[in-house]
């Protein structure tokens, strides 16, 4: 398949791509494929520059002519635990927060991603599950606590 793209949007397309097609008569319909080429040339007249697309299968529904719509995923967001940066300890160099597990304050060493403002990105040693203490000033490893959701 080839498909037109902006050549404003050509430094972001690159061959490997995944791309989600949908034909206009059927657009509650979707397959998939991947970008095969990328043109070496622009369209002067047009602005745009082809990219062919390669599907990856071929549904029995799709026909020769039908238009599609190609919409080639150029960056997809991970999710990021985020804790406030009052929850972040420093020790030396390490990074920790505490944790209450089993009703117990616990240390847990993280790394850390992006931090600014009120909020940190935790990249390892954190799971999404976990209860954070996330303002110390008088809780400490060992002690004993109960979790407090907000909200509650």
């Amino acid at each position: 398949m080839r498909v037109e793209i902006d050549e404003r949007n050509l430094s972001l397309i690159r061959a490997g791509q995944q791309v989600v097609l949908t034909a206009d008569a059927y657009p509650d319909r979707s397959f998939s494929g991947r970008v095969a080429r990328v043109g070496a040339r622009a369209d002067p007249q047009r602005g745009t520059v082809e990219v062919v697309v390669q599907p990856l299968s071929t549904p029995g529904w799709l026909r020769s002519g039908l238009t599609v719509d190609a919409n080639i995923i150029v960056a997809q967001r991970q999710q990021r635990l985020v804790v406030p940066t009052t929850a972040i300890l420093r020790r030396g160099d390490r990074a920790l927060v505490l944790v209450v597990e089993d009703r117990i304050v616990k240390e847990r060493r993280v790394a850390l991603g992006q931090a600014g403002g009120e909020k940190a990105v935790i990249l390892g040693g954190l799971r999404e599950s976990e209860y954070v203490v996330i303002q110390s000033t008088s809780v400490q490893a060992g002690q004993r606590a109960r979790p407090l959701i907000r909200g509650e």
